[in-house]
């Protein structure tokens, strides 16, 4: 609780609110609308170590309560403070479509199967799912659906690379960025099963430091679950697409097709012809979900060419147009 860890809650009238009024004949009566919010009051308690727990109602001026809609007001309160995340807790494990939990979709995905497939989700989630891409669409980077009935559920999403719920978020594209000289760690943890199967050769600490600009990493909600690598040989117009791994926990959802995308639009723009990939062991993967097809190795850059026939993996080469 709140006493337990020195923290401090704050119950605010913060919101304005006016009756709803009749709609279709029907008079709703003090069920309201939120029509201001007094950010400046919320930011105070902020800065004051204070943590506002705002009810779902707001007041009139002449003193009057009502109760407005609690999914719209998280998401109003959440724009407008400029979250960088907003959290649903519901009764269910995420969002579920045709019987399925989504664990992440971009808001514009949701936005089509809200427009043209309505009936796939279930009708009581409906609102909250407007809601998650309405924040998106607004600038709120990631909103989160999970089951407050899980033990530590919130605990899990917040502080876990796995988190519980579905993920809605604004840009895939955001997902994924530069590694730095911190993400060392990060990008050793991804590769090393990949390693110690032999799928990837064994790069030292020092090596993947020297080449760290080569490397760029899938986040999800802040923790790098994937990454690639891609080096450029400007000469030959190529550019080799390597340590493509992804974590156990985020197998088969679709990343490692978003990192080879990326890395596409990544090779387009530096004004790339072709992509090529050495592999021994995930060669079909390139082939039939990547699109590359088998190729010769005399066909790859000189420096290139010269340390694969040296390093005795006896790796297949794979190649990808990028006109």
């Amino acid at each position: 609780g709140f006493t337990a860890n020195g923290l401090r809650g704050v119950s605010t009238n913060a919101v304005t609110a006016h009756p709803r009024g009749i709609i279709d004949g029907i008079d709703y009566w003090y069920a309201g609308k939120a029509e201001r919010i007094d950010l400046g009051h919320l930011e105070g308690l902020l800065a004051q170590g204070n943590i506002p727990v705002i009810p779902p109602l707001g007041f009139d001026r002449e003193g009057n309560t009502y109760r407005v809609n609690s999914d719209d007001l998280a998401r109003e309160v959440a724009v407008r403070l400029k979250a960088t995340k907003l959290i649903y807790v519901t009764t269910r494990d995420g969002l579920i479509r045709n019987g399925e939990v989504i664990r992440q979709i971009p808001n514009g995905e949701l936005d089509q199967i809200l427009e043209h497939e309505p009936a796939s989700l279930q009708p009581e989630q409906l609102a909250k799912a407007r809601n998650s891409a309405i924040a998106c669409r607004a600038g709120i980077p990631r909103v989160h659906l999970i089951n407050g009935s899980v033990h530590e559920g919130l605990l899990a999403e917040v502080f876990s690379n796995t988190g519980i719920g579905t993920l809605v978020y604004a840009n895939e594209y955001r997902q994924i960025r530069p590694a730095k000289k911190n993400d060392l760690s990060s990008i050793l943890t991804l590769t090393k099963n990949a390693v110690e199967a032999e799928e990837l050769m064994d790069r030292s600490l020092a090596d993947i430091e020297a080449n760290i600009a080569e490397y760029h990493l899938f986040e999800i909600d802040g923790n790098p679950v994937g990454c690639f690598s891609l080096t450029l040989y400007p000469d030959s117009n190529m550019g080799e697409l390597g340590s493509v791994c992804v974590s156990a926990a985020h197998e088969n959802q679709g990343i490692g097709s978003r990192l080879v995308e990326y890395a596409e639009k990544l090779g387009r723009d530096h004004g790339l012809t072709g992509l090529f990939v050495l592999s021994t062991q995930t060669f079909k993967w390139f082939q039939s979900r990547a699109g590359f097809a088998e190729g010769e190795l005399s066909n790859v850059p000189e420096p290139r060419h010269v340390a694969a026939t040296s390093n005795g993996r006896n790796s297949k080469v794979l190649f990808k147009s990028l006109e």
